[in-house]
């Protein structure tokens, strides 16, 4: 059985809707909550914004970058883990440098370092693994430390058939070290997620991706945050392959 309506709530329902729609009188809208800085958006959904730094800008002698060249037999490229100018900023003094080395026959590489008047300054082999895949090449001890704002060409020359040889296939790039101990300082206080954001803000390339790099060999689950960043720098090809490993130095 229903309850019968009392007249005086009626008449109290029918006045608040008149004085509702009456005119003249103030409309309140409901205040709604601010929304999260972009930081802490990013944070939560595991996103990684790159943003170029203010006077970015490759050399003009990066136009030889990139990969050439392929072993006798093999199809696929190597390809450098970094931007379309190949050239970027780093904030360590001896950074990670990330390939991907396709199937292939090769057991070493050979690494050389040299400045912007192109003088020598260290070289050294490394064995990489035997699956395809990503990379790393972490710089050892030997290897000098960088220097402020100066400009070094890196390259990579794959060794067929264990020989160095003038059209061996040959990775290359520049790297621009960014002298900021303040920046340091925070880094080393943050989770590899929260490292990778400040870099990516602050246009550090190859720190942001070494930060990625490491967090992505914590997740168990499928390394979305990594892949969407290499898609968004327009290495989509190969934003799904595995990191199978650092490469080990061997010496000259």
């Amino acid at each position: 059985m229903f309850r019968q309506n009392h007249p005086l709530k009626a008449l109290l329902a029918a006045f608040c809707i008149k004085l509702a729609f009456a005119p003249g009188l103030p409309v309140y809208a409901q205040v709604q909550p601010e929304a999260p800085t972009s930081i802490n958006t990013r944070s939560l959904t595991g996103g990684v914004n790159f943003v170029p730094p203010a006077d970015d800008g490759a050399p003009e002698y990066t136009a030889g970058g990139a990969s050439r060249g392929r072993c006798p037999g093999e199809v696929a490229y190597a390809t450098p883990l970094t931007r379309n100018s190949h050239y970027g900023l780093t904030a360590s003094t001896r950074p990670s440098i990330f390939l991907h080395i396709p199937q292939t026959t090769v057991q070493e590489v050979f690494f050389s370092l040299k400045d912007e008047d192109n003088n020598h300054l260290f070289q050294t082999r490394f064995a990489i693994p035997s699956n395809s895949g990503v990379v790393r090449f972490d710089l050892p001890d030997t290897a000098p430390e960088l220097s402020p704002d100066t400009e070094y060409k890196w390259s990579f020359v794959l060794l067929c058939n264990n020989r160095l040889r003038p059209d061996s296939p040959r990775i290359e790039g520049w790297v621009q070290f960014k002298q900021d101990p303040n920046l340091m300082e925070q880094a080393a206080a943050m989770d590899f997620l929260e490292r990778a954001i400040l870099y990516g803000e602050q246009g550090i390339w190859f720190d942001t991706l070494t930060a990625l790099a490491e967090l992505r060999q914590l997740q168990t689950q499928e390394p979305t945050t990594w892949t969407e960043f290499l898609e968004s720098a327009g290495l989509t090809a190969i934003a799904t392959e595995p990191l199978v490993g650092a490469a080990t130095p061997l010496g000259n």
